[in-house]
C-alpha cells in the first residue's frame, strides 16, 4: 500500500469541497481516514481537516494528491520538486507535471517559488541560477532545460468564493451550471459590472468573437460597445472579420441580407469580393483609412485602436492579410497579449473560446455566451471552471449588454 497524509483548509463544508474530495478518493479506488476535523465557529472562519490516504499503486496516489492539491490541499510534509532535463527540442521529460490554470508554487531546495504565467496543459521550467519558474508550452521546450516532474513539491492555490456565492450554490434556485432557463438579464448586468470594474481599475478586457455574431445581426451592438472603449483586445478568426467586412460593403453575411433575411442574387460571392477588396487595399486598417470600409466591427476596432488578433485555420478563404496563418505563431501571440487581462467575454465561437480559455489563468473572470449549451459545457469541462455560462443568442446578449455600458 502507498500512503500519504494531506491537509485541507478553507470553507470545506459549505462549499462541499470535503465531500467532493472524499468521493473522488473512493472513485479512484483509494481509502481514507479522517484524522482531524476542526470546524470554524463563524462564517468567515476556515475549517481544517487532516486526511490519511491509502492506494494500491503509486500512480493512483499521485493522481489523488494532484486532485487534492487542485482543491487547495497539501501534503503534510512538503518535499522539493523533482527536476529532470528535457531530452530533446519540443519534448518534455517523462512524467512531467502538466499545469492547471490556478496559481501555482513549487518548492526548490526548501524555498517556494511562484510559477509565472499560469495556464492549463503546460510544463513548469525551473531556472536554478536565478530561482525562477515559469509555465512553458511544449513547442517552446529546449533540450536540457529543467522541468518539474511528478507531483511532489507543488502547491496550488484554489479560487476562493465569497460567502454570498457559496450560499447561492448551496441554496440557490435552478442550480444546473448550464441552462437556457436561467435568468439572463442578471447575468448580463454582472458582465457589464465586471467590465466596468476591470476597466476602471486599469485592467484589460478581452472580447472573443465568432462569425455568428455577424450572421445574427449583432454587428451594430458590438460596434457601439467597442465605441465605448471598454474592450482593449479582440480575438477571432478569419471568418468573423471577413463577414463583418462583407456586411460593411454589401449589407450581407454569407450572401444573406442582414436587414431582410433574404438571400441576395450572387450573394455567395460577396465574402470573396470582400477579401479581395481588403487585400487590394493592403489590409483592414488601410481599407478603413482609405474610406473603403466605413462601418462594422473591424472599422470600429481600427478607429478605437483595439488590439485585434486573427488566428487562421485550414478552411479560411483568402485569408485577409492580418490573419496569422502559422498556428504556433498565433498561439504565441495570443499568450503574449493576455498579460493584464482581467475579464474575458467569449461569444458564438467554440474553437476560439476553448483555445483562449486554455491560456487564461483561473483568476480571469470569464463569460461564455452561446445559444448551444454544448459550447459552454466543453469550455468548462476542459478546465476553465471559472467560466460563467450564458446560454442565449449573441444578438440579444450584445443588445442588452451595450445598454448597460452606454
Amino acid at each position: 500500500m502507498f500512503v500519504e497524509t494531506v491537509l485541507l483548509e478553507g470553507h470545506l463544508l459549505d462549499s462541499h469541497t470535503l465531500s467532493k474530495i472524499l468521493d473522488q478518493i473512493l472513485r479512484q479506488g483509494g481509502q481514507y481516514e479522517l484524522m482531524e476535523l476542526s470546524v470554524g465557529r463563524r462564517r468567515q472562519d476556515p475549517t481544517r481537516a487532516k486526511l490519511f490516504l491509502r492506494t494500491d499503486t503509486r500512480e493512483r496516489m499521485k493522481d489523488l494528491v494532484t486532485y487534492v492539491r487542485q482543491q487547495g490541499g497539501e501534503v503534510a510534509e512538503p518535499r522539493d520538486v523533482t527536476l529532470s532535463p528535457a531530452p530533446a527540442e519540443g519534448v518534455f521529460p517523462d512524467d512531467f507535471y502538466s499545469t492547471t490554470n490556478l496559481e501555482t508554487w513549487v518548492q526548490v531546495s526548501g524555498e517556494e517559488i511562484q510559477v509565472a504565467g499560469e495556464a492549463m496543459d503546460l510544463g513548469i521550467r525551473v531556472n536554478l541560477s536565478n530561482r525562477t519558474a515559469e509555465s512553458v508550452p511544449m513547442d517552446q521546450v529546449r533540450k536540457g532545460d529543467l522541468y518539474v516532474c511528478g507531483s511532489d513539491g507543488i502547491r496550488i492555490v484554489p479560487l476562493l468564493k465569497s460567502a454570498e456565492a457559496r450560499a447561492r450554490e448551496a441554496f440557490g434556485f435552478m442550480q444546473s451550471e448550464v441552462s437556457a432557463e436561467k435568468p439572463r438579464l442578471l447575468a448580463i448586468r454582472q458582465v457589464a459590472d465586471a467590465l466596468k470594474e476591470c476597466h476602471g481599475g486599469g485592467g484589460r478586457n478581452l472580447l472573443v468573437l465568432g462569425p455568428a455574431v455577424v450572421h445574427s445581426g449583432a454587428v451594430a451592438s458590438v460596434s457601439r460597445m467597442l465605441e465605448t472603449g471598454i474592450f482593449h483586445l479582440l480575438f477571432g478568426g478569419n471568418a468573423v472579420a471577413v463577414h463583418d467586412i462583407e456586411w460593411a460593403l454589401f449589407g450581407t453575411s454569407l450572401g444573406v441580407n442582414i436587414e431582410t433575411g433574404e438571400p441576395v442574387p450572387a450573394g455567395h460571392r460577396h465574402h470573396l469580393r470582400a477579401i479581395n477588396t481588403v487585400r487590394a487595399a493592403g489590409g483592414i486598417r488601410q481599407a478603413v483609412e482609405k474610406g473603403i470600409v466605413t462601418r462594422g466591427i473591424m472599422y470600429t476596432a481600427v478607429r478605437k485602436n483595439v488590439d485585434v488578433l486573427l488566428a487562421g485555420s485550414v478552411r479560411d478563404d483568402g485569408p485577409l492579410p492580418e490573419v496569422v496563418t502559422d498556428i504556433l505563431q498565433a498561439k504565441k501571440m495570443m499568450r503574449s497579449r493576455l498579460a493584464g487581462v482581467g475579464v474575458a467575454v467569449m461569444a458564438a465561437t467554440a474553437l476560439h473560446a476553448i483555445a483562449t480559455g486554455n491560456m487564461l489563468p483561473a483568476r480571469v473572470r470569464t463569460f461564455c455566451v452561446d445559444i448551444n449549451p454544448g459550447t459552454v459545457v466543453k469550455l468548462m469541462d476542459r478546465g476553465s471552471s471559472q467560466t460563467v455560462p450564458i446560454v442565449m443568442d449573441c444578438e440579444s446578449f450584445f443588445h442588452e449588454l451595450v445598454g448597460h455600458l452606454t
